[in-house]
């Protein structure tokens, strides 16, 4: 979306994916792919939050996915998921 909140509510929703019991990694990670870049700081910070969250569900899958994405990453998203 060109909207800014549009994306961030996306960023959000996935990061909620793996709370309070949902366990769905890949389906966040789906969202998180097309948001690494953001222009938009919030966003951004969302996406980093997505990521935090599939890794309290799944450190292995996380840890492979900022690995294969990293230089796709913007580096406030790399420094905020803890590499």
């Amino acid at each position: 979306s060109k909207n800014a909140w549009r994306r961030r509510f996306a960023a959000v929703t996935a990061a909620g994916l793996n709370q309070k019991g949902r366990r769905f990694p890949a389906e966040a990670l789906g969202v998180c792919v097309h948001l690494l870049n953001d222009p938009d700081p919030l966003v951004r910070k969302s996406v980093a939050w997505a990521i935090r969250e599939v890794a309290i569900v799944d450190a292995t899958t996380a840890r492979q996915f900022v690995s294969k994405h990293a230089r796709a990453m913007h580096p406030s998203v790399l420094k905020q998921t803890g590499r």
